[in-house]
């Protein structure tokens, strides 16, 4: 199978390559937009694409995505490590076949490889656990929230943080209680740990 990868870190392409390489595909690699448009349009027997969300600061990974399966036809697995709240419907939404996050084990993305070639479409563990606790949740929390959410994680009282922000103690149990509904969470330790799971910490 012919693959075209696409991430502006030099050592991760690298990798990518090596790693696919070795299961016996024959790998194209760019590390900006206009590169990769080059070798797309001047290979037209590529049968999958591979990129970052990030492509350097010329283009939107996604932009770049749905402009190579536009003009291709082909299918694309994104593989990033921009896994934060607001990306994950975006990535959701962006109609790719594969989504697989940067940090989890390489054979997610073998594996991602597999299911999309044959057809199907796949999401990684991780991603899935981050999208399905997004979708629970009831928006996402505000500035100030996120502020005040951090400084609870640093062990500040109400006090500490209504006099840090100029708020009043019930405006601060106030956002508390909002950062609690909106995370789904019980509790605020466990309002921090959904915080740093889903990106916002």
């Amino acid at each position: 199978m012919k693959l075209l990868v696409i991430d502006d870190h030099p050592a991760v392409l690298e990798g990518l390559s090596a790693v696919m390489s070795r299961e016996g595909h024959e790998v194209l690699s760019a590390s900006d937009c206009a590169t990769a448009y080059d070798i797309a349009s001047g290979n037209p027997d590529i049968d999958l694409f591979i990129a970052d969300l990030a492509i350097k600061e010329d283009a939107d990974g996604l932009d770049l995505v749905s402009e190579l399966k536009r003009e291709s036809g082909r299918p694309c697995i994104v593989y990033t490590m921009h896994g934060e709240a607001w990306n994950l419907r975006r990535l959701y939404d962006a109609g790719v076949e594969g989504i697989v996050l940067k940090g989890e084990s390489i054979t997610q993305l073998l594996d991602a490889v597999k299911v999309v070639a044959a057809g199907g479409e796949y999401r990684s563990p991780e991603f899935a656990a981050r999208y399905e606790a997004v979708s629970h949740s009831n928006g996402i929390i505000s500035a100030r929230e996120l502020n005040v959410l951090r400084m609870i994680g640093d062990g500040a009282s109400s006090r500490e943080i209504a006099q840090n922000l100029c708020l009043s103690e019930k405006a601060v149990e106030y956002h508390r209680s909002n950062i609690l509904r909106k995370l789904g969470s019980s509790n605020m330790a466990n309002a921090i740990r959904q915080a740093v799971r889903l990106g916002l910490l």
